[in-house]
């Protein structure tokens, strides 16, 4: 597939999964960043809450807050639809491994997009009563589809190079030292 390629630019451009791989992974990065929004806002306003009560200081954390999740919430959604075009950018027999061919990929699939579904509904409940216990299962599901979203990726990683595994069989040389 890169044999044909005429360097980096000529890649971005060449080949048809490069930029949905690019979005679906930069937008993890901003979800990311938007629960570290939260998380230093909360922080700073737990600390100023045990000292002084400046209302514009007060009002700026909160703001931060609020800001941090609508970046999770708007980056997560998203994911949605950045998700399902790397999904349909992919070669047909490689996609339809997804699509029910494979019970596994297909289950981890089905996962990530319910838990993803959860997240989002946890991050709503956070921006509405603003709980820790609403902020716990945001990240632990959070944590869950990125090891999900990663196990799917090596297991399409393999799925590419099974192919070329049957035709060249890997060897091992044992030696016998002693």
């Amino acid at each position: 597939m890169w044999a044909q390629s005429k360097g980096f630019f000529h890649g971005l451009v060449y080949y048809p999964q490069i930029w949905q791989r690019y979005i679906h992974f930069i937008l993890a990065s901003f979800a990311a960043a938007g629960f570290y929004l939260y998380f230093w806002n909360n922080r700073l306003q737990k600390k100023q809450n045990k000292e002084l009560d400046d209302s514009i200081e007060q009002n700026i954390i909160k703001e931060g807050k609020k800001y941090g999740l609508k970046v999770m919430i708007m980056t997560t959604a998203l994911q949605f639809v950045a998700g399902f075009l790397l999904l349909f950018s992919f070669e047909k027999d490689i996609r339809n491994l997804y699509m029910g061919d494979d019970v596994m990929l297909t289950t981890l699939l089905l996962g990530s997009l319910l838990l993803t579904g959860g997240l989002l509904y946890f991050l709503y409940l956070l921006m509405k009563h603003d709980q820790r216990k609403y902020f716990t299962l945001s990240i632990v599901s959070f944590f869950l589809v990125l090891s999900l979203m990663g196990w799917m990726r090596h297991e399409l990683r393999e799925s590419y190079i099974k192919p070329y595994k049957e035709d060249a069989p890997q060897t091992t040389v044992q030696t016998d030292e002693r």
